[in-house]
């Protein structure tokens, strides 16, 4: 079982890039043919197998979620600091209003710029404003006809892989 566990979890350091496998830890590439042989060999205990592999993707997941909340983490000390940032610059511009030349860094100012500011779209005359049209392709319509064995021109249904469940 130890032999099936440590061949799954190499198996699993591989990622398939179109054309060969490359060993994520290692930067190894495999051909096609090689992975498929490390393949058979743990498949000759086809359960076990599976059950390993089943742990390896349970496993990744929790990696995943510990990432995904990493990054949020991130983001949110991230946007702390450029709300810092916009404050103390805010700081610097309510008082003082002359350039300074500190020897290591020079503080200068720039004139603002104009912007125009909507407050109610509907009072803005017609001559200013820019039709856009757009479309949306309704698919479940047309994924219902051609279900109906109808042609749809430009459209064709195509069957998905199927679900993997690991409860």
């Amino acid at each position: 079982m130890y032999f099936i566990r440590k061949e799954i979890n190499n198996l699993n350091s591989y990622v398939f890039d179109g054309e060969s496998y490359l060993n994520l830890d290692t930067l190894e590439i495999i051909t096609n043919e090689e992975y498929n042989i490390m393949l058979s060999k743990v498949f000759n205990h086809k359960d076990e197998a599976i059950k390993q592999f089943c742990l390896s993707i349970i496993q990744e997941k929790g990696k995943i979620l510990i990432i995904e909340n990493e990054i949020q983490r991130l983001q949110e000390l991230k946007n702390i600091r450029k709300i810092k940032v916009e404050s103390i610059t805010n700081i610097i511009r309510d008082n003082c209003d002359t350039n300074i030349d500190f020897d290591i860094f020079k503080l200068s100012f720039r004139k603002g710029v104009d912007s125009v500011v909507i407050d109610d779209e509907s009072l803005i005359p017609q001559i200013f404003k820019e039709k856009i049209e757009t479309y949306k392709i309704d698919k479940i319509s047309i994924k219902n006809m051609l279900k109906s064995e109808e042609e749809v021109k430009g459209a064709y249904l195509s069957k998905g892989k199927k679900s993997v469940i690991i409860k």
